[in-house]
């Protein structure tokens, strides 16, 4: 809902997203638990520290890459074309 949201507060379509359990990375599974997924900063309140990966499928074509969610002007919550 977060994802569908904010695109929409960005002029984007609504994307229908698709969560995954793992993506390959050099032909290996990898889940969200490989990966750093917070920011340990005192007074910092994350909603999430599990982390997910998600596919985002557009009605028609936007420009990307797109990054979206908590800490995303940090890099987290990036998506790219596919």
């Amino acid at each position: 809902e977060q994802l569908q949201r904010e695109c929409r507060e960005r002029g984007l379509p609504e994307p229908e997203v698709e969560l995954l359990d793992s993506i390959p990375i050099k032909g290996r599974k990898k889940r969200p638990i490989h990966f750093l997924r917070f920011r340990n900063k005192r007074g910092l309140m994350q909603p999430d520290t599990h982390g997910c990966f998600m596919r985002l499928s557009f009605p028609e074509p936007i420009s990307g890459p797109l990054a979206l969610g908590f800490g995303c002007h940090f890099g987290l919550g990036m998506f790219r074309q596919v």
